[in-house]
């Protein structure tokens, strides 16, 4: 089993990732995918017995630890984090069971 833990879009943004985050993630939006298409591009594998993906509740307080801190990439997001990142983003739960190997 393997579990995943990865920043993500809220819901089905993933055609339109890179227009709504591109401001704040530059060419590296076109990565973020909401759990239903994440739980698509994994569950088609022959070796998986069973995908879950969901949005995981660590989302307000992982942001607000890092937007506390004093770091050059934590100021640059507080102004991002009302307007792209809170509205859009979350963090995406990933589950991945394996079939047993024959």
């Amino acid at each position: 089993m393997v579990l995943i833990g990865i920043p993500g879009l809220k819901d089905e943004y993933t055609d339109r990732a890179e227009e709504l985050l591109s401001d704040w993630l530059a060419d590296e939006a076109y990565m973020f995918k909401s759990p239903k298409a994440w739980r698509e591009i994994i569950g088609g594998h022959e070796r998986i017995e069973s995908v879950k993906t969901w949005e995981m509740d660590c989302f307000s307080k992982a942001w607000a630890d890092w937007l506390a801190a004093d770091h050059p990439y934590a100021r640059s997001d507080r102004q991002r984090f009302e307007k792209t990142i809170r509205p859009y983003t979350c963090f995406v739960g990933i589950y991945i069971k394996l079939k047993k190997a024959v």
